[in-house]
Protein backbone atom coordinates (compact mmCIF):
# COMPACT_ATOMS: atom_id res chain seq x y z
CA UNK A 1 0.00 0.00 0.00
CA UNK A 2 1.29 3.06 -1.33
CA UNK A 3 1.43 6.20 1.31
CA UNK A 4 -0.48 9.17 -0.15
CA UNK A 5 1.61 11.89 -0.90
CA UNK A 6 1.18 15.09 1.54
CA UNK A 7 2.93 17.44 -0.34
CA UNK A 8 1.15 20.81 -1.89
CA UNK A 9 1.03 21.45 -5.46
CA UNK A 10 2.72 24.33 -6.22
CA UNK A 11 0.21 27.55 -6.26
CA UNK A 12 -0.64 28.97 -9.37
CA UNK A 13 1.17 32.28 -10.72
CA UNK A 14 -2.18 34.40 -11.57
CA UNK A 15 -0.21 36.88 -13.27
CA UNK A 16 1.95 34.26 -15.59
CA UNK A 17 -1.69 32.27 -15.96
CA UNK A 18 -3.55 35.80 -17.48
CA UNK A 19 -0.76 36.69 -19.43
CA UNK A 20 0.18 33.35 -21.32
CA UNK A 21 -4.08 33.28 -22.16
CA UNK A 22 -2.74 36.86 -23.39
CA UNK A 23 0.16 35.96 -25.34
CA UNK A 24 -2.00 32.87 -26.90
CA UNK A 25 -4.60 35.11 -28.15
CA UNK A 26 -2.90 37.82 -29.68
CA UNK A 27 -0.01 34.91 -31.47
CA UNK A 28 -3.75 33.89 -32.72
CA UNK A 29 -4.55 37.01 -33.84
CA UNK A 30 -7.69 36.88 -31.92
CA UNK A 31 -8.61 40.53 -29.90
CA UNK A 32 -8.55 39.83 -26.32
CA UNK A 33 -11.48 41.64 -25.53
CA UNK A 34 -14.24 41.20 -28.15
CA UNK A 35 -16.66 38.41 -28.39
CA UNK A 36 -19.82 38.36 -29.84
CA UNK A 37 -21.84 36.01 -27.85
CA UNK A 38 -25.12 33.88 -29.59
CA UNK A 39 -27.62 34.82 -27.08
CA UNK A 40 -28.19 35.59 -23.58
CA UNK A 41 -27.26 38.72 -21.84
CA UNK A 42 -23.58 39.26 -22.79
CA UNK A 43 -22.24 41.07 -19.42
CA UNK A 44 -19.82 39.04 -17.81
CA UNK A 45 -21.32 37.78 -14.29
CA UNK A 46 -21.62 35.59 -12.02
CA UNK A 47 -23.97 32.67 -13.11
CA UNK A 48 -26.09 32.48 -9.93
CA UNK A 49 -26.59 35.73 -8.05
CA UNK A 50 -26.38 37.92 -11.34
CA UNK A 51 -23.83 39.89 -9.80
CA UNK A 52 -21.91 41.67 -12.21
CA UNK A 53 -18.01 41.72 -12.02
CA UNK A 54 -16.24 44.38 -11.27
CA UNK A 55 -12.73 45.84 -11.20
CA UNK A 56 -9.91 43.84 -13.95
CA UNK A 57 -12.14 40.83 -14.08
CA UNK A 58 -14.35 41.95 -16.89
CA UNK A 59 -11.28 41.91 -18.77
CA UNK A 60 -9.82 39.22 -17.26
CA UNK A 61 -12.95 36.72 -17.40
CA UNK A 62 -13.77 38.30 -21.11
CA UNK A 63 -10.22 37.23 -22.60
CA UNK A 64 -10.32 33.52 -20.74
CA UNK A 65 -13.93 33.10 -22.50
CA UNK A 66 -12.07 33.44 -25.79
CA UNK A 67 -9.24 31.31 -24.71
CA UNK A 68 -11.40 28.86 -23.87
CA UNK A 69 -13.72 28.96 -26.72
CA UNK A 70 -16.70 29.31 -23.63
CA UNK A 71 -20.35 29.73 -25.51
CA UNK A 72 -21.42 32.17 -22.33
CA UNK A 73 -19.74 34.52 -20.23
CA UNK A 74 -20.98 33.22 -16.76
CA UNK A 75 -18.82 31.80 -14.15
CA UNK A 76 -19.43 30.74 -9.92
CA UNK A 77 -17.29 29.69 -7.35
CA UNK A 78 -16.70 26.13 -6.59
CA UNK A 79 -19.02 25.91 -3.35
CA UNK A 80 -21.62 27.88 -5.51
CA UNK A 81 -21.74 24.76 -7.87
CA UNK A 82 -21.45 22.21 -5.86
CA UNK A 83 -24.38 23.25 -3.61
CA UNK A 84 -26.41 23.62 -6.88
CA UNK A 85 -25.70 19.67 -6.86
CA UNK A 86 -23.57 20.26 -10.30
CA UNK A 87 -19.67 18.73 -10.97
CA UNK A 88 -16.94 19.90 -12.58
CA UNK A 89 -15.75 18.50 -15.62
CA UNK A 90 -12.86 16.30 -16.23
CA UNK A 91 -9.94 18.22 -16.67
CA UNK A 92 -11.74 21.77 -16.65
CA UNK A 93 -9.67 24.19 -15.09
CA UNK A 94 -10.55 27.82 -13.38
CA UNK A 95 -10.03 30.99 -14.27
CA UNK A 96 -9.09 33.43 -11.27
CA UNK A 97 -10.73 36.78 -10.33
CA UNK A 98 -8.56 39.29 -8.27
CA UNK A 99 -9.88 41.51 -5.12
CA UNK A 100 -7.41 44.42 -4.81
CA UNK A 101 -7.22 47.10 -1.97
CA UNK A 102 -4.98 49.24 0.00
CA UNK A 103 -4.40 48.45 4.18
CA UNK A 104 -2.77 51.11 6.39
CA UNK A 105 -0.59 49.16 8.26
CA UNK A 106 -0.13 50.41 11.83
CA UNK A 107 3.15 52.32 13.28
CA UNK A 108 5.15 55.54 13.05
CA UNK A 109 5.90 57.46 9.59
CA UNK A 110 4.03 58.91 7.07
CA UNK A 111 0.52 58.10 6.33
CA UNK A 112 1.54 56.90 2.47
CA UNK A 113 4.47 54.95 4.59
CA UNK A 114 1.78 52.71 6.07
CA UNK A 115 0.10 51.88 2.77
CA UNK A 116 0.33 48.00 1.87
CA UNK A 117 -0.97 47.22 -1.39
CA UNK A 118 -2.28 43.68 -2.04
CA UNK A 119 -4.00 41.13 -4.31
CA UNK A 120 -6.29 38.38 -3.28
CA UNK A 121 -7.16 35.69 -5.96
CA UNK A 122 -10.37 33.26 -6.09
CA UNK A 123 -11.01 30.65 -8.50
CA UNK A 124 -14.47 30.80 -10.16
CA UNK A 125 -15.22 27.89 -13.40
CA UNK A 126 -17.28 29.31 -16.34
CA UNK A 127 -20.79 27.18 -16.74
CA UNK A 128 -18.87 24.90 -19.44
CA UNK A 129 -16.80 23.49 -17.26
CA UNK A 130 -20.59 22.50 -15.26
CA UNK A 131 -22.53 19.06 -15.75
CA UNK A 132 -25.98 18.95 -14.62
CA UNK A 133 -26.56 15.04 -14.44
CA UNK A 134 -27.05 14.51 -11.13
CA UNK A 135 -28.56 17.56 -9.69
CA UNK A 136 -32.44 18.90 -10.06
CA UNK A 137 -31.32 22.42 -10.83
CA UNK A 138 -30.78 22.31 -14.76
CA UNK A 139 -27.58 24.63 -15.61
CA UNK A 140 -30.21 25.80 -18.55
CA UNK A 141 -32.66 27.28 -15.97
CA UNK A 142 -30.16 29.79 -14.74
CA UNK A 143 -29.00 31.07 -17.86
CA UNK A 144 -30.24 35.42 -18.15
CA UNK A 145 -33.05 36.50 -20.31
CA UNK A 146 -31.49 37.35 -23.85
CA UNK A 147 -31.00 41.50 -23.90
CA UNK A 148 -32.42 43.91 -26.64
CA UNK A 149 -29.97 43.91 -29.30
CA UNK A 150 -29.00 47.23 -30.00
CA UNK A 151 -29.15 48.72 -33.95
CA UNK A 152 -26.07 49.39 -34.86
CA UNK A 153 -27.45 51.73 -38.16
CA UNK A 154 -29.26 54.60 -35.17
CA UNK A 155 -27.29 56.65 -33.13
CA UNK A 156 -27.41 55.22 -29.47
CA UNK A 157 -28.59 58.25 -27.60
CA UNK A 158 -27.16 57.08 -24.27
CA UNK A 159 -23.45 56.92 -25.61
CA UNK A 160 -23.86 60.40 -27.21
CA UNK A 161 -25.08 61.66 -24.25
CA UNK A 162 -22.31 59.64 -22.57
CA UNK A 163 -19.56 61.44 -24.65
CA UNK A 164 -21.00 64.81 -24.70
CA UNK A 165 -21.30 64.82 -20.85
CA UNK A 166 -17.51 64.50 -20.41
CA UNK A 167 -16.88 67.79 -21.57
CA UNK A 168 -13.75 66.58 -24.14
CA UNK A 169 -13.26 68.61 -27.19
CA UNK A 170 -13.71 66.54 -29.61
CA UNK A 171 -13.57 67.78 -33.70
CA UNK A 172 -15.30 66.23 -36.19
CA UNK A 173 -12.32 66.27 -38.39
CA UNK A 174 -10.11 64.45 -41.40
CA UNK A 175 -9.89 60.45 -41.78
CA UNK A 176 -7.67 59.55 -39.31
CA UNK A 177 -9.33 59.21 -35.33
CA UNK A 178 -6.84 60.57 -32.44
CA UNK A 179 -6.11 62.45 -29.29
CA UNK A 180 -3.55 65.11 -29.68
CA UNK A 181 -2.19 65.40 -25.92
CA UNK A 182 -0.44 69.13 -26.55
CA UNK A 183 -3.94 70.24 -27.88
CA UNK A 184 -5.98 68.14 -24.93
CA UNK A 185 -8.54 67.33 -27.94
CA UNK A 186 -9.83 64.54 -29.99
CA UNK A 187 -10.49 64.09 -34.01
CA UNK A 188 -13.28 62.17 -35.00
CA UNK A 189 -14.18 61.34 -38.57
CA UNK A 190 -17.65 61.75 -39.36
CA UNK A 191 -20.03 59.59 -38.40
CA UNK A 192 -21.28 58.03 -41.94
CA UNK A 193 -17.42 57.01 -42.60
CA UNK A 194 -17.42 54.20 -40.81
CA UNK A 195 -19.16 51.27 -41.24
CA UNK A 196 -21.33 50.82 -38.45
CA UNK A 197 -22.38 52.29 -35.50
CA UNK A 198 -20.17 49.81 -33.42
CA UNK A 199 -17.23 50.79 -35.19
CA UNK A 200 -17.79 54.77 -34.78
CA UNK A 201 -18.40 54.20 -30.44
CA UNK A 202 -15.77 51.43 -30.02
CA UNK A 203 -12.98 54.23 -31.92
CA UNK A 204 -14.85 57.29 -30.10
CA UNK A 205 -14.61 55.54 -26.64
CA UNK A 206 -11.34 54.20 -27.21
CA UNK A 207 -10.03 57.62 -28.15
CA UNK A 208 -12.07 58.87 -24.93
CA UNK A 209 -9.92 56.63 -23.04
CA UNK A 210 -6.54 58.49 -24.21
CA UNK A 211 -8.34 61.54 -23.03
CA UNK A 212 -8.39 60.69 -19.49
CA UNK A 213 -4.39 59.72 -19.64
CA UNK A 214 -4.38 64.01 -19.44
CA UNK A 215 -2.30 65.02 -16.28
CA UNK A 216 -5.39 67.23 -15.16
CA UNK A 217 -7.03 63.31 -15.17
CA UNK A 218 -5.75 59.60 -14.77
CA UNK A 219 -1.66 61.72 -15.51
CA UNK A 220 -0.64 58.97 -17.43
CA UNK A 221 2.73 58.99 -19.52
CA UNK A 222 1.76 59.43 -22.93
CA UNK A 223 5.27 61.19 -24.25
CA UNK A 224 5.69 58.06 -26.24
CA UNK A 225 6.69 58.06 -30.25
CA UNK A 226 4.72 55.48 -32.58
CA UNK A 227 6.68 52.02 -32.12
CA UNK A 228 8.06 52.52 -28.98
CA UNK A 229 6.71 50.55 -25.81
CA UNK A 230 5.27 53.00 -23.91
CA UNK A 231 3.01 53.61 -26.71
CA UNK A 232 1.73 50.26 -27.00
CA UNK A 233 0.92 50.36 -23.41
CA UNK A 234 -0.88 53.16 -23.93
CA UNK A 235 -3.08 52.08 -26.77
CA UNK A 236 -3.20 48.58 -24.38
CA UNK A 237 -4.79 51.02 -21.68
CA UNK A 238 -6.96 52.50 -24.57
CA UNK A 239 -8.34 49.53 -26.04
CA UNK A 240 -8.78 47.93 -22.67
CA UNK A 241 -10.77 51.29 -21.61
CA UNK A 242 -13.22 51.01 -24.46
CA UNK A 243 -13.68 47.34 -24.22
CA UNK A 244 -14.99 48.11 -20.32
CA UNK A 245 -17.36 51.25 -21.81
CA UNK A 246 -18.34 49.00 -24.63
CA UNK A 247 -19.77 46.14 -22.28
CA UNK A 248 -21.25 48.73 -20.06
CA UNK A 249 -23.45 50.43 -23.38
CA UNK A 250 -23.70 46.97 -24.44
CA UNK A 251 -22.12 48.43 -27.92
CA UNK A 252 -20.87 45.63 -30.24
CA UNK A 253 -17.83 47.03 -31.60
CA UNK A 254 -15.53 46.05 -34.12
CA UNK A 255 -11.75 47.75 -34.04
CA UNK A 256 -8.83 46.04 -35.20
CA UNK A 257 -5.16 46.72 -33.77
CA UNK A 258 -2.40 48.13 -35.35
CA UNK A 259 0.72 45.36 -35.60
CA UNK A 260 2.85 47.06 -34.30
CA UNK A 261 0.45 47.38 -31.10
CA UNK A 262 0.42 43.78 -31.06
CA UNK A 263 4.02 43.51 -31.40
CA UNK A 264 4.77 45.99 -28.08
CA UNK A 265 2.02 44.32 -26.37
CA UNK A 266 3.93 40.77 -26.79
CA UNK A 267 7.12 41.56 -26.05
CA UNK A 268 6.40 43.82 -22.82
CA UNK A 269 4.03 40.77 -21.81
CA UNK A 270 6.83 38.28 -22.22
CA UNK A 271 9.00 40.68 -20.03
CA UNK A 272 7.05 41.37 -17.34
CA UNK A 273 3.88 39.14 -16.08
CA UNK A 274 2.62 41.71 -14.47
CA UNK A 275 2.58 44.44 -17.26
CA UNK A 276 -0.93 43.26 -18.15
CA UNK A 277 -2.11 43.11 -14.94
CA UNK A 278 -1.18 46.99 -14.41
CA UNK A 279 -2.61 48.27 -17.52
CA UNK A 280 -5.71 46.33 -16.77
CA UNK A 281 -5.56 48.72 -13.72
CA UNK A 282 -4.63 52.17 -15.71
CA UNK A 283 -7.32 51.08 -18.10
CA UNK A 284 -10.01 50.62 -14.75
CA UNK A 285 -8.57 54.28 -13.16
CA UNK A 286 -10.24 55.46 -17.09
CA UNK A 287 -13.18 54.07 -17.05
CA UNK A 288 -13.85 55.21 -13.12
CA UNK A 289 -12.86 58.61 -14.11
CA UNK A 290 -15.46 58.22 -17.27
CA UNK A 291 -17.95 56.50 -15.20
CA UNK A 292 -18.04 58.24 -11.70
Amino acid sequence: MTKKSTEKKPATDKFQWMTEQFISLIEKGVNPWRKEWQGGDDEIMNFLTKEPYKGRNPLILTMDTLFRGADHPFYCGAQQGFAKGWTLKKGCKSAYVTYANVVIKEGEGDEDDKKAFFVKWYPVFNINCWEDANSDHKLVDYLPSPSTPINHDDRLAVVDQFIKDSNATIKTQGSQPCYIPSEDTILMPKWENFSNAGAYYGTALHELTHWTGHKSRCNRDQRGEFGTASYAKEELIAEMGAALLCHHFQVKSDLENHASYLKGWLSKAKEDPKFLFNSMGEARKAFEFLTK
